[in-house]
C-alpha cells in the first residue's frame, strides 16, 4: 500500500507540473491613456540597475500629462537646474504624447524633438519609464537601460501655449542683444554684434563677430542654413540643429536651446531685436 501511494503522488504531481506547463504566460499588463494623467515628480534614476545620485534641487524635476478638451494629448515638463546653489526653474514648451501598443509612450514637439520611453510601472501613487540608448565606450557600442521614476503629486498643470508664431513674423534681419546661459548673462560687444537673417526663401544668413588680440570686434565669419518653422521650432538643415521660439513680437525675438555636458545642462537663452 505504500508503494501505491508513493506513485499515485508521483503521478499526481506530474500531472499538476505538465499543467502548469501547459498553463496559457499572464497577459502583459495594457496601461490607458487616463492612467498615466497627472503631475509626476521624479523620484530617481537608475543606469543598469545602479541608483544615480539626484541633488535635491533635481528631484523637483516634474512630467505633467493631460488630456484637453478636444481629446488632445499635452504635456509639459518642469526641469530644475542647479547652478551656484541656485536652484532654477525652466518649464517646457507644451508637447504631445501618445500610448501605444507595449505601453511605449512617445512625446513630440513639432516633428524635430521626439522622446520614447516605456511604461513599465504604472499605479495610482508610482510612475516608471524605461528607456535605452547606445553609448560608444572605448570604441565599443554599451547599451545604456535608464530607468526613471516618479511619484504621483496630483492633477497635471499644463500652462497655456500663448505662443502662436507666423512663418512672416519671424522674417527679417534681427541683431543680438543679449545672450544668457542658466539665466547668467555671458555676451559681450563683439556677440551683441552677430545677426541672423531669415530669408522668405527658405534660407537663413549668419553675421558672426569675434573679438581680436587687440580688443577689437571682427567680421569672424558668415554663412547660410536653410530653415523652416515647426510649430514654435525653428529647424535649421536637415534637423540636426533646433531652438525653440518663446517670445516673437514686432520689435524682440527669443530663442531657447539645451546644451548638455556630461551630467551638466545649460539653457541658452538668445535675445535679438529687429533691424
Amino acid at each position: 500500500m505504500k508503494k501505491l501511494s508513493l506513485l499515485t503522488l508521483l503521478i499526481i504531481s506530474v500531472f499538476i507540473s505538465c499543467s502548469e506547463d501547459d498553463a496559457p504566460a499572464p497577459s502583459p499588463t495594457v496601461f490607458e491613456e487616463s492612467d498615466l494623467v497627472g503631475k509626476w515628480q521624479l523620484t530617481g534614476i537608475e543606469e543598469n540597475g545602479v541608483a544615480l545620485v539626484l541633488s535635491e534641487c533635481e528631484k523637483k524635476d516634474l512630467s505633467n500629462f493631460s488630456i484637453s478638451e478636444n481629446g488632445e494629448n499635452v504635456a509639459s515638463f518642469v526641469e530644475n537646474i542647479e547652478d551656484n546653489e541656485t536652484c532654477t526653474e525652466f518649464i517646457s514648451n507644451i508637447y504631445n504624447w501618445t500610448l501605444t501598443t507595449g505601453n511605449v509612450l512617445t512625446t513630440t514637439f513639432g516633428s524635430a524633438d521626439t522622446d520614447t520611453q516605456t511604461i513599465i510601472e504604472l499605479t495610482d501613487t508610482t510612475l516608471k519609464l524605461q528607456s535605452q540608448d547606445i553609448e560608444i565606450v572605448d570604441g565599443l557600442p554599451v547599451t545604456i537601460i535608464d530607468v526613471e521614476a516618479y511619484r504621483y503629486v496630483g492633477e497635471p498643470e499644463i500652462p497655456e501655449d500663448n505662443t502662436v508664431i507666423n512663418e512672416a513674423d519671424l522674417i527679417g534681419k534681427w541683431k543680438i542683444t543679449s545672450i544668457t546661459e542658466n539665466e547668467t548673462e555671458f555676451s559681450d560687444a563683439c556677440d551683441q554684434l552677430n545677426t541672423i537673417d531669415f530669408k522668405e526663401n527658405g534660407q537663413a544668413d549668419f553675421v558672426v563677430y569675434t573679438k581680436t588680440t587687440a580688443g577689437e570686434c571682427t567680421q569672424d565669419r558668415s554663412s547660410t542654413i536653410s530653415w523652416s518653422l515647426s510649430g514654435n521650432t525653428i529647424v535649421y538643415g536637415t534637423g540636426e540643429e533646433t531652438e525653440t521660439i518663446t517670445e516673437l513680437t514686432d520689435t524682440t525675438l527669443k530663442i531657447q536651446y539645451t546644451e548638455v555636458d556630461g551630467n551638466d545642462q545649460f539653457i541658452i537663452v538668445t535675445t535679438y531685436t529687429k533691424q
